[in-house]
């Protein structure tokens, strides 16, 4: 069996036991803002590496029909790609909850059906380390998309999902190797997330200008023909962090 590493994590409900999931937030009263987070979790996840086995779609449905915290993998697997997971969480109990308490909840969820699927000690630790960062920074954590390392510097890309549900956004960072000095600043903003895989292919530095190439696909065009591309940083207006 050859292991995949995950790509997505999506949060259902079921409605009645025998019916097919539908997209969290009827039963379970949630705000629409959750799908960021278990976005930032997945993509987080797949920048460690996190494998899913022979599928790299996670559905996790949350379910009245069984016992708090009870996990049950579904039989019904209409893609060889997706896998859905049911996890008994009571309505009346989540509904009462504030914001951040269910937040935190979902949290949970994710991170037990996670760990019920782990294949290794390194993968349980790749959980638990995603877990602590987003407890701790929430939807400011920011997921390494791309890592350029030459003789002179490591050239980071990185990006924050809906930051305190304000506009996705890029960082750039360079790190010097030859002085220590680090630098640090905001690439673009994102109009969505997923800009970014299309946006920066490439990374290239000549004369202390670093140059971010795209992808050159038609799918990639659809996503970045509203930037100017490719992305251009003088590396000393970067400011010193």
């Amino acid at each position: 069996m050859k292991n995949t590493i995950i790509r997505d994590i999506r949060l259902f409900e079921e409605k009645t036991r025998s019916s097919f999931p539908s997209y969290i937030g009827e039963i379970y009263s949630i705000d629409k803002s959750i799908h960021f987070l278990s976005d930032r979790y997945s993509r987080k996840l797949r920048e460690l590496e996190f494998v899913t086995r022979d599928f790299h779609h996670l559905y996790i449905v949350l379910t009245p029909f069984l016992a708090e915290g009870e996990i049950e993998e579904s039989a019904n697997r209409p893609e060889k790609w997706m896998k859905l997971y049911y996890i008994g969480v009571s309505p009346d109990l989540f509904n009462l909850k504030p914001k951040e308490d269910k937040e935190n909840n979902i949290i949970e969820i994710v991170t037990n059906v996670l760990k019920s699927i782990a294949i290794s000690e390194d993968q349980l630790c790749i959980v638990d380390k995603v877990f602590k960062k987003l407890v701790k920074l929430r939807s400011n954590i920011e997921i390494i998309h791309l890592t350029k390392d030459t003789k002179k510097y490591t050239i980071i890309i990185s990006y924050q999902i809906r930051p305190e549900n304000k506009i996705s956004r890029a960082f750039i960072e360079c790190l010097e190797k030859t002085t220590g000095i680090k630098r640090k600043s905001i690439l673009i903003q994102l109009k969505s997330y997923k800009d970014i895989f299309y946006l920066v292919s490439t990374i290239s530095e000549s004369n202390r200008i670093i140059i971010l190439k795209p992808r050159n696909s038609e799918l990639a065009n659809s996503h970045i023909k509203s930037y100017e591309t490719p992305l251009k940083i003088n590396i000393d207006e970067m400011p010193i962090v």
